[in-house]
């Protein structure tokens, strides 16, 4: 049917009467059901032209373009400019294949920043609730990653399916509970030791362990056509930058700052799993260290890092 209305447009066109087209711009308009296709013919040499373009092609990908103007909420314009010189020709059928409707391309880069609250479990429980003296703070132990990602949609360009990967780099922050802080001898064997040991007898208002990474994800997942809902499953590997230890208290009026810079024992090679669920440029996000925290060789606890957060895309 519209095959047939596009060869009775072509028809109408070489009827149009010269004299017209030499004084303005002439439209065809033809209705079929709600729609309608509108030719505008500036001059007779583009209506000569036109006569030998392939509109049937046009139609057959109709189907596409009309589906993906649902990211403009259901409205289609399509603008294709046709030109004498095959290779200008040949540049606008790529541009009428690549970029139409505000379509998306299949990838697809984003800067993300994560804000989440992080602890580390022993045996799947935290040691505070076994009562165990290097127990963290659950609202102050913070995490903050900003990352570089870049999904790619698997299968058709707007597809279901997609997966991610990129690097990103985020700081763990674990606040001792009690008056507890991690230091690490001559020979490099570390301890949990207590805070007035290293302060002279002082005790501290805040002692802490920061580790920065530089991390690679990987991850699978669905989003719809609109990138509203999205879903993540998939891994990631930390490579440890570096790590210190804080300690902050008062003496005599004074307030000192105390950071070490060691390893401590930690692996400086992680990995673990990592999942989100979105909508929009907002997804919650929970991260699990398959790989303790400290190394065997440390002598210190088996303690695996769980993070659970909000991703923010910029």
């Amino acid at each position: 049917m519209i095959k047939k209305s596009i060869t009775h447009v072509l028809i109408l066109s070489v009827l149009i009467p010269y004299t017209a087209v030499g004084l303005g711009k002439d439209t065809v308009e033809v209705d079929f059901g709600k729609s309608k296709i509108q030719f505008l013919v500036k001059d007779k040499a583009d209506l000569e032209l036109l006569k030998t373009y392939d509109l049937n092609k046009l139609v057959e990908d109709m189907p596409n373009y009309l589906d993906e103007a649902e990211d403009n909420r259901g409205q289609l314009r399509m603008i294709q400019k046709v030109e004498n010189s095959s290779e200008d020709d040949e540049k606008s059928k790529k541009k009428w294949k690549g970029y139409w409707c505000g379509r998306r391309s299949r990838h697809v880069h984003n800067i993300h920043v994560d804000l989440g609250l992080d602890n580390w479990l022993e045996g799947g429980r935290t040691p505070d609730n076994q009562g165990l003296p290097y127990g963290l703070k659950p609202i102050e132990s913070r995490y903050i990653g900003i990352g570089s990602i870049h999904k790619i949609r698997i299968g058709k360009r707007r597809g279901p399916i997609n997966f991610q990967f990129g690097g990103e780099i985020h700081w763990t922050n674990y606040m001792f509970q009690n008056q507890i802080t991690l230091r690490q001898d001559d020979v490099g064997n570390p301890s949990f030791v207590e805070v007035k040991d290293v302060t002279g007898g002082y005790a501290s208002s805040k002692s802490k362990l920061t580790v920065c990474d530089f991390g690679i994800p990987l991850t699978f997942g669905y989003s719809d056509r609109r990138d509203r809902f999205n879903f993540n499953l998939g891994g990631y590997m930390n490579y440890r930058l570096a790590s210190y230890t804080r300690i902050v208290y008062h003496a005599e009026g004074n307030k000192n700052d105390l950071r070490d810079y060691k390893n401590y024992g930690i692996n400086n090679l992680r990995y673990g799993v990592t999942g989100n669920i979105g909508y929009h440029g907002f997804s919650g996000f929970i991260r699990y260290d398959l790989v303790p925290l400290f190394s065997d060789a440390s002598g210190l606890p088996e303690l695996n890092t769980v993070v659970i957060g909000i991703k923010a895309i910029l």
